[in-house]
């Protein structure tokens, strides 16, 4: 993954690698830490609750996304979490003060200089909440984040809400800072909005924080009845749900369905061990992806925002480091999700084929049915594009002269850190070329399908035409002669009975035929016109050989 001058896009191309802000390795505090609702608050009293964290100011005019984060929590009323149904709570937190990750296995140098809080008795430790309820949640982050006279510092804050619903959201508006609020607003509408981002902002003005983001946007496969757990993501979309029984043998039942997922996760701070981690996961009916037994065991306490595969007793220290590690094990759950979908369509087309496809005559495609091949092309016409575009994410984040740089500047790491996440840089190539790999077998498979839609049309247009030749030569003239023997009125010139009944139909067939070979003769052939057109021809050459034989001859004979 190191950057090369093959590996930089034309825009990037001639530019300076990204660097890493100096300044991030010192201690830096954040001026005001106080929630910024409460500041705004004491400025325009005419908005609260989600929509005064959203839009700030009387009059302006909201983006769509912004009112979709308003429209989600419009019955929430503000700082009233009482109205919560969960059965259970799905946030989790954990916050740690600097000397805690230094003694953890945190290695950068410039934190050794930070002081213990200091007070006559020893500081409580915060450590780690889960299964919290909004009500809960919103009280632990209310609490004073520095120089708190009764707890440890929360240098570094993990946030993390599975399945989120209103309040919970309410939970996070009431209680982010001023200098997270931006980031905060770009979570909660990315995340309702299921965007597909990977970036790395850093402001060049004002006071200096950096802001890393991660937005997924996937199709997961599952089998089984389909319970909505969580349905308070369907509030701000259409339905997260499909039927995918016909990507099954027709001679099994198949209870496959494809879901929507989400997973969002930024990260803002003023220093490399002083940040915050907010992240929403949206499970779907995945109950299992929620804080199982697995997870609470007493001799390790698992990381949610990793899929368990922190341990949250070792945390990582460095912001850079987190993220890293974050998009790696995410993107690597993207692609086996992705890579079960893939397969699962890959293999019902060629069951399909292997079946309907055997016999090179055309026109028989046994079990590949026009609903089959509709059914196909509809649903990868929802997870083609989603791969494309994520790929073309990934592409944008990991090539030369991009985002990743500044996690290959290992100007402010220690060797140790350096190390690590060079393996994780070294290892993600495994991720381009899986992602690679499902856009062109998803490109291939759709036109592979609209290849076979088109032959079964021609197909159905011949099976088509030869029953309606056969209704008009056989059955119509049974109708017509039937609707005439049985008008009362005698308007025959001969006797009603059987003979004349069917010899009347032999009449009618023989008509029908006889204007229907005119007609198909006119229109192929129309060999009137054409002994025109060479008469024509054979008479115009004629003239121009007489022509030529009168200019040759000699002047005199």
């Amino acid at each position: 993954m190191d950057p090369s001058c093959d590996q930089l896009s034309p825009r990037t191309r001639g530019r300076p690698p990204k660097k890493w802000p100096p300044i991030f390795s010192e201690s830096r505090k954040s001026p005001n830490d106080s929630p910024w609702v409460d500041l705004l608050r004491a400025y325009d009293p005419l908005y609260d609750g989600v929509q005064l964290f959203m839009q700030q100011y009387v009059g302006d005019a909201a983006s769509l996304h912004v009112t979709n984060v308003i429209h989600f929590c419009r019955n929430v009323r503000p700082r009233d979490f009482n109205g919560q149904m969960k059965l259970k709570g799905t946030g989790w937190l954990d916050e740690r003060p600097v000397p805690c990750l230094t003694a953890l296995g945190d290695h950068i140098e410039h934190m050794s200089i930070l002081q213990q809080p200091s007070g006559s008795t020893p500081p409580v430790a915060r450590g780690q909440s889960e299964n919290l309820r909004a009500r809960e949640l919103h009280g632990l982050l209310r609490r004073k984040r520095f120089d708190n006279e009764d707890y440890e510092d929360a240098d570094r804050r993990l946030v993390y809400i599975a399945n989120p619903d209103p309040y919970d959201i309410q939970a996070l508006t009431e209680t982010t800072a001023y200098h997270q609020a931006f980031a905060v607003q770009e979570l909660l509408w990315k995340y309702l909005a299921r965007q597909t981002a990977l970036n790395v902002k850093i402001p060049s003005k004002g006071w200096r924080i950096f802001q890393m983001e991660l937005h997924l946007f996937y199709h997961t496969l599952r089998g089984g009845e389909h319970h909505d757990f969580h349905g308070t993501y369907n509030d701000v979309g259409q339905s997260t749900h499909w039927d995918l029984s016909f990507l099954g043998p027709e001679d099994e039942e198949c209870n496959w369905r494809m879901e929507e997922a989400q997973f969002s996760l930024v990260i803002c701070g003023s220093d490399n061990a002083r940040w915050a981690a907010y992240s929403l996961d949206h499970t779907g009916s995945d109950i299992d992806r929620e804080r199982g037994v697995d997870e609470q065991l007493p001799y390790r306490r698992s990381d949610p925002i990793a899929m368990g595969s922190i341990d949250a007793d070792k945390p990582i220290g460095d912001a850079r480091e987190y993220f890293l590690t974050i998009v790696f094990i995410r993107m690597q759950n993207y692609c086996n999700e992705t890579r079960d979908l893939v397969e699962a369509f890959k293999r019902s087309y060629t069951q399909r084929l292997g079946v309907g496809l055997s016999n090179s005559a055309p026109g028989s495609h046994g079990a590949v049915t026009p609903i089959w091949v509709e059914s196909m092309l509809h649903h990868l016409s929802m997870l083609a594009p989603n791969v494309a575009r994520t790929n073309a994410t990934w592409l944008r984040f990991a090539s030369g002269g991009r985002d990743i740089d500044y996690f290959t500047d290992h100007s402010t790491l220690s060797s140790q850190t350096k190390e690590y996440m060079q393996g994780i840089l070294d290892a993600m190539d495994t991720i381009t070329d899986d992602l690679e790999t499902f856009e062109i077998d998803l490109r291939r498979l759709q036109d592979e399908c609209k290849e076979l839609r088109e032959r079964l049309g021609f197909r159905m247009s011949s099976q088509g035409s030869r029953i309606s030749q056969f209704t008009m030569m056989y059955i119509s003239p049974v109708l017509v002669v039937a609707s005439v023997f049985a008008i009362p009125d005698q308007i025959t010139f001969f006797k009603r009975n059987t003979l004349s009944f069917i010899l009347s139909i032999g009449v009618v067939m023989m008509l029908l035929y006889s204007l229907l070979s005119f007609k198909v003769a006119q229109r192929c052939h129309n060999w009137w016109a054409r002994a025109a057109t060479w008469a024509q021809n054979v008479w115009l050459r004629h003239g121009v050989l007489i022509a030529r034989e009168g200019s040759e001859s000699p002047i005199g004979v």
